[in-house]
């Protein structure tokens, strides 16, 4: 269930420690701060359902250079250039004194420049907060998607629209892992999103030509 839940939310190995490039860069702005969690209400949790939702003047499609203009660089940073799995490009930061804010930038050409990728995920983890999930649903409502048995497992994902929601079991309780507000962008360069079950891109987004149906997307 940890690669689902960092499949689903897209913020790497979130519940393991993760490798960084560690650059010469000093800190600034958000980098090294305590990040300040959005409030927990109907107004922000209906913008993350429809992803328009903005932090700290950030918003989802952004690019890379646009978000750091923002809140800053950071040394907590990896990324990668992926043509043989067909991942595309990939790049993830990590903002805040506990670790707090995870963003995700991503485009399907796998040439792409970092700066130039776009934010498909803006992820904060809230494991230390005990936020329950009957608590959170007041505000989401129910869920458009599931992945994971309450019954069966210790950690779940249900998806309220582009809010993606991890919880684990504390306490006998479900309570937020951490939560997301993901673009389609996002899992596009995923195997498991459905390259081979044909699905339709979103809107807007193009298959670059290196893409073929000879190296295993069946794209419709």
């Amino acid at each position: 269930m940890k690669k689902l839940l960092a499949a689903t939310i897209i913020m790497a190995s979130i519940v393991s420690p993760v490798v960084m490039n560690q650059s010469a860069e000093a800190a600034t702005k958000l980098e090294k701060k305590t990040i300040v969690l959005p409030k927990i209400n109907q107004t922000n949790i209906n913008q993350m359902k429809k992803g328009t939702y903005s932090y700290q003047g950030i918003r989802l499609a952004m690019t890379k250079k646009q978000v750091e203009e923002k809140i800053g660089k950071t040394k907590l940073a990896m990324g990668s250039h992926d043509k043989d799995d067909i991942i595309g490009t990939s790049y993830t930061t990590i903002y805040g004194k506990s670790e707090r804010l995870w963003l995700n930038f991503y485009d399907i050409n796998y040439k792409t420049k970092y700066n130039d990728a776009k934010l498909a995920t803006i992820g904060f983890r809230t494991d230390d907060k005990y936020i329950t999930k009957e608590e959170f649903e007041k505000y989401t409502g129910k869920a458009t998607e599931y992945e994971g048995n309450m019954k069966k497992d210790k950690e779940i994902v249900r998806k309220y629209g582009k809010l993606h929601v991890a919880y684990w079991k504390q306490k006998g309780k479900w309570v937020v892992y951490s939560y997301g507000i993901v673009s389609p962008m996002n899992e596009v360069g995923m195997h498991e999103y459905g390259y081979k079950e044909g699905r339709k891109l979103p809107t807007g987004v193009k298959l670059p030509k290196w893409i073929t149906e000879e190296n295993g997307v069946e794209y419709q």
